[in-house]
Parts: structure tokens; C-alpha cells; sequence
């Protein structure tokens, strides 16, 4: 398969724009100064005074726009590559057709071997546009085209080539291909590292994001609770959710009736913690709600408004009465490790289901102590039964 075009570049960032103030005026003061100090033979004072008089009005009008903000910045870059590139076919174009002496030809030439490189490292640019590319390329084959007409001019005119005039040709074409070929090859390879960079975002993405509701899932959850975790952080609640027989929606209502109840329950799980929460899905019917910086008599509020209200919406959906068991987990009072206070609001919410549904409760650690002794010994013995298998 070719290669598809980029999309559209995004704008030139505002440290362009004070770029671009500072080195306009290095330009002009450039430019001034090769005038002072040019050869004053007939090329200088009847072409390159009035080309370099043209360009510095260019690079004027360009400082003033930008400075006044009169254009975007993409927009003003593109003028100015646009200027310097016209600048530098019109001096060739007039190198090939008035100038014989192969001296001035030679200095003129060399001249242009430091301008060109220049502009072809506007291709290292960020996001460089589709339009400069084109202007690059533009470029590069006017050069080559003109290079050809001034080598072969003095054949037209029946004198012998000018050596010295052949290896500066040959120097300024190289330069121009090889800074040209490098910078694209740079571009290339940046543009190659962005999209594996951009597939591993969207990868990490997809590996902790639930894809039927949108939630984060198991994976963020632990590194948030990591984070949130850290010696001084701020109080919060954890809540285990746990939709009661679910597994019989899924038998009697089928798969995508029970898909549209948690999508829906996933919704109002965000919309009834408040803005500062943050909710999770773990696996199936099960959900995690972390509430920062609330008190537990807070927590235990909020726990109460989701065990009644957000069943009462995915009911309706689906047509049939549920119901949630909540357990509840605070830290750091119930515990500062993650894995704990995971344990903690699980072992909270299994005696919920014992105790037989429909309530919230808070981890008791006299009364929990050993329901998580059980539940770590049953997931021992069956890792054990796995490997052994």
C-alpha cells in the first residue's frame, strides 16, 4: 500500500511568532550588510541591488504582519518561504541569461549555496504544511534547471565550459539534494515514531478503558489508587458496586439487554457520585466509585443515594426490577495499600450478598477478618490447581 498524504498541519505555535520577530531583523541587517560590502561591480549595482532591495521590502512587510498579527502564523511562514525562494530562482534565472564572467558566477553561486540548505531545514519544521513542501520542491527543481542553463550557456555562445563554474554548480546541487534528502528522511522517521507513538497511547488506552461502557477498568484503577495512595495524600472513600442477579437478566433477557443495563447503570454511577468521583469498571456487573475527600459519614450518604436511585433508570431500560450490593472501604482509616482496601470493599460487599442483598455496608475488620481469610485461601488453592493442571 502507498503512503497517504498527512492530514491537514496543525497552526505554528505562538513561540513562531517571537521567532520571527527577532530573526526577520538578523535578515535584513544580513542582507544590508553583503550590499555594503559587495564586489560595486555591474551584476551588484544594476541586478542584486534592486533583487536585494526587493527581498529586504519583503521581509519588511512580513516583520510588520506578523508583529501586527495581521496573519496566522502558518500563513506568514509560508510567506517568507515564498519570498526567499522566488528571491533565489529570480538571481539564477538572471545569473544564467546576463552574467559571463566566470568570477562573478562563482561568487554569486556560492552565495547561494549558504541560502538554499537554509530553506530546505523549513521541511524540519513541526507539521510542516503540504503548501512549503511543495514550494521546497519547487525549488529544488528550478534549481537544478537553472544550473543546467548556466553550465551549458557558454556552449550557446561558442566558448568552452568553465570549470570553476562547473564544481560550483555541482557543490550547490549537492548541497541542495543531500539537505534535502536527509530532511525528509528525518521527517519520515519522525513521522513513523509519532504514529507508533500514537498506537501505543491508543493501545494503553484500549487496555484500560472498558469498551462497553467507556469507564477506565482494573488497570487504571490500580494505578490511580497507587497514586492516591501516596504517604499525605487526602482522605477517600472506595465503594465495591455489584449488580444483584445479573446473571439472570443475561439468561432470560439475553446478552444485549443485560450490555444496555450496565451502560446504562455506568452512566448514572457517574452522574449520582458528583463530579469529583471517578468510577470504574472491573469485570462483568462490578464497579468501583473512589469519592475523594469526603468524610465517611459523606461516604456513607453517597453510598445510600447510589444503592437507591441508580438501579432505578437501567430497570426501566431493560424491563425487569434490580437491585446492587454496595461495600464500602475508607482510606486511610480501613487501610493505605490499594490491594487491601480492594480486599477490604470486597469482603464488605460479600457479606452484603450473605446477608442477602440490597444493603450497603462499611468493611468491619472483627467481623471481615474472616471472610478475607477465606477468600485468599480459595484464590491460593485454585492458582495452585491452575499451575499444577
Amino acid at each position: 500500500m502507498g503512503r497517504t498524504d498527512p492530514p491537514p498541519a496543525a497552526p505554528l505555535p505562538e513561540t513562531w511568532r517571537l521567532s520571527m520577530l527577532v530573526v526577520l531583523p538578523v535578515l535584513v541587517l544580513f542582507i544590508g550588510a553583503l550590499q555594503v560590502f559587495s564586489r560595486q561591480d555591474t551584476w551588484d549595482r544594476t541586478y542584486d541591488l534592486p533583487l536585494n532591495g526587493v527581498l529586504l521590502f519583503l521581509l519588511s512587510g512580513i516583520w510588520v504582519a506578523t508583529a501586527q498579527r495581521w496573519k496566522d502564523q502558518t500563513t506568514l511562514a509560508l510567506m517568507l518561504l515564498l519570498s526567499c525562494a522566488a528571491f533565489l530562482t529570480v538571481k539564477l534565472a538572471l545569473l544564467a541569461a546576463v552574467v559571463h564572467e566566470p568570477a562573478v558566477l562563482v561568487a554569486e553561486l556560492i552565495e547561494t549555496m549558504v541560502w538554499l540548505p537554509t530553506l530546505f531545514l523549513w521541511r524540519l519544521v513541526a507539521d510542516t504544511p503540504r503548501s512549503m513542501i511543495n514550494v521546497l520542491n519547487a525549488l529544488l527543481g528550478s534549481v537544478a534547471v537553472l544550473s543546467g542553463v548556466i553550465l551549458l550557456a557558454p556552449l550557446l555562445r561558442g566558448e568552452a565550459l568553465q570549470p570553476d563554474v562547473m564544481r560550483a554548480l555541482l557543490h550547490l546541487n549537492l548541497s541542495a539534494a543531500v539537505t534535502l534528502h536527509l530532511t525528509s528522511l528525518f521527517m519520515r522517521r519522525h513521522d513513523d515514531l509519532g504514529q507508533r507513538r500514537g498506537e501505543q497511547n491508543a493501545l494503553r488506552v484500549l487496555s484500560s478503558t472498558d469498551l462497553l461502557t467507556g469507564l477506565p477498568g482494573r488497570t487504571r484503577l490500580r494505578e490511580d489508587l497507587g497514586r492516591m495512595t501516596q504517604p499525605g495524600s487526602a482522605a477517600f472513600a472506595l465503594l465495591h458496586v455489584d449488580v444483584d442477579g445479573f446473571k439472570i437478566v443475561n439468561a432470560t433477557l439475553g446478552q444485549p439487554a443485560g450490555d444496555t443495563l450496565l451502560r446504562v447503570l455506568a452512566g448514572e454511577l457517574e452522574r449520582l457520585s458528583g463530579p469529583d468521583a471517578q468510577v470504574y469498571r472491573l469485570s462483568g456487573d462490578e464497579f468501583v466509585v473512589l469519592l475523594p475527600g469526603v468524610t465517611p459519614e459523606q461516604a456513607d450518604w453517597a453510598g445510600q443515594v447510589i444503592l437507591h436511585e441508580a438501579a432505578t433508570e437501567p430497570s426501566a431500560r431493560v424491563g425487569v426490577e434490580t437491585t446492587l450490593s454496595i461495600g464500602l472501604t475508607l482510606y486511610p482509616h480501613d487501610s493505605s495499600d490499594p490491594d487491601e482496601l480492594l480486599r477490604h470493599a470486597d469482603s464488605a460487599l460479600f457479606a452484603v450478598k450473605r446477608a442477602g442483598r440490597r444493603r450497603l455496608r462499611r468493611y468491619h475488620p472483627e467481623q471481615d477478618a474472616l471472610t478475607e481469610r477465606s477468600q485468599l485461601l480459595a484464590g491460593e488453592l485454585g492458582a495452585r490447581c491452575t499451575a499444577r493442571n
